[in-house]
């Protein structure tokens, strides 16, 4: 099992400790015609690792090899088991950074990142993981190996296999292209008396052509949850907060984007504008915004994170919609908002042990999902589709383009061995 609700059991887990043992374990489940799913650290909440159909687990967590820094190009390999905030912390000395940062950076590895084509806060101004991925070696189900990069002539294979989900195989190195890191940053915390007020706060931000490098948004239940377990510093009387970053290569330029990003919040009657004073205080206010999902965990045992994501002007009325649903359904839920990019994350707690209310968590969570279809928007910003939303597919395509995707996967994976379903 997975972070998500979906729950099996493998034939067996294989846990390969070079990547020749694990080009042999693959040809050897090709041999035998055996299903295998990858496995990196199990964060997917969508139920992306789940070993359907008996599969054996090929998990790939002793793959954490980080190659040498290609200074130059600003490019670095790495094996699939490298956990993303490992990569930071060993380029950081060289003031470098690797732009995705999901908030389980802390536990996800790059593997998995791959695999969903992860985003995070700061995908917003640097893309998510695709935009990062330069080049790939990856095993074919049939045990073949495969070099692909980005700047190849004809099809674009290392775009079509990022988010690709472990159907097509398994990525064994990874090529990454790092970014320097911004020489200024300013982290600022934004209250307000309604989630509404924030959301509007930052359509008008983008609106404006300001380009933060985060703009995330949290209502009451998530800061109130955050600061319970953390003590990061929001202010727990705010109904909401929005957390916004800018960085740059001149002061001056930061303060032209902070001075029009605060009267734009109080155009939006803000109550507070806080700035962090240091970069201890900034990193508490990171811990606290990446350990929600732990925050939330701790007022029941179970939490449902849904990933629909709408046009930006969509998002007041996606809000509404999700708040309406809950109600309904006499569920809590709380809203977390990668705002700048209109991906919503609403987290409905609850007890898996209670059949009844977890049959209405997952009936609501898909009603939220379709909310987010019906406003013109999407099933998943960045978390995957996995088991857990292959249905919901239907509303967004067509069978022709469905059975497309299918050939495609034939195409890699013939005879199905490879995260089957």
């Amino acid at each position: 099992f997975d972070s998500a609700l979906d729950k099996a059991l493998p034939n067996a887990v294989v846990i390969p400790g070079s990547l020749g043992q694990l080009a042999h374990v693959i040809q050897v489940l090709a041999k035998f015609k055996h299903p295998f799913v990858a496995r990196g650290a199990a964060t997917s909440l969508c139920g992306g690792p789940v070993p359907l159909n008996g599969s054996i687990v090929v998990a790939l967590s002793r793959l954490r090899k980080i190659g040498k820094l290609n200074e130059t190009k600003k490019q670095i390999q790495v094996e699939p088991g490298v956990v993303n905030v490992k990569l930071q912390e060993a380029i950081a000395d060289k003031g470098l950074v690797y732009a995705p940062d999901p908030g389980s950076q802390k536990a996800c590895t790059i593997g998995g990142n791959v695999a969903t084509n992860a985003g995070g806060p700061h995908c917003l101004k640097y893309g998510v993981t695709s935009h990062s991925v330069v080049g790939l070696e990856f095993i074919l189900p049939s045990g073949h190996q495969i070099n692909v990069r980005v700047e190849d002539p004809g099809y674009d294979l290392v775009g079509f296999f990022v988010g690709s989900e472990g159907t097509l195989g398994i990525a064994s190195r990874i090529t990454l292209q790092l970014k320097p890191k911004p020489p200024h940053v300013r982290t600022i915390v934004v209250s307000f008396s309604s989630i509404e007020e924030a959301i509007q706060t930052v359509t008008d931000i983008t609106a404006a052509g300001i380009l933060p490098a985060t703009l995330e948004a949290m209502d009451k239940t998530i800061i109130e949850a955050i600061e319970a377990f953390v003590h990061a510093g929001y202010p727990v009387e705010a109904e909401a907060v929005l957390l916004i970053e800018v960085d740059g290569k001149s002061v001056g330029e930061l303060d032209d984007q902070v001075t029009r990003i605060k009267g734009l919040c109080e155009n939006n009657n803000s109550l507070g504008f806080q700035f962090a004073q240091s970069e201890g205080e900034r990193a508490k206010l990171w811990e606290g915004r990446r350990g929600s999902y732990a925050a939330m965990a701790r007022l029941a045992p179970n939490v449902l994170v849904e990933d629909g994501a709408v046009p930006r002007t969509k998002l007041p009325e996606a809000i509404r919609k999700i708040k309406e649903i809950a109600d309904e359904s006499s569920l809590r839920v709380a809203l977390l908002l990668h705002a700048g990019d209109g991906n919503l994350h609403p987290q409905i707690i609850f007890d898996e042990r209670d059949p009844q209310q977890t049959h209405l968590v997952k009936e609501a969570g898909y009603r939220m999902l379709k909310a987010c279809v019906d406003l013109g928007g999407t099933i998943s910003g960045e978390h995957g589709i996995g088991i857990d939303k292959r249905e919901a597919m239907k509303w967004l395509f067509g069978r022709e383009t469905l059975m497309l995707f299918r050939r495609l996967k034939n195409a890699f994976d013939p005879t199905n061995l490879c995260n089957p379903d």
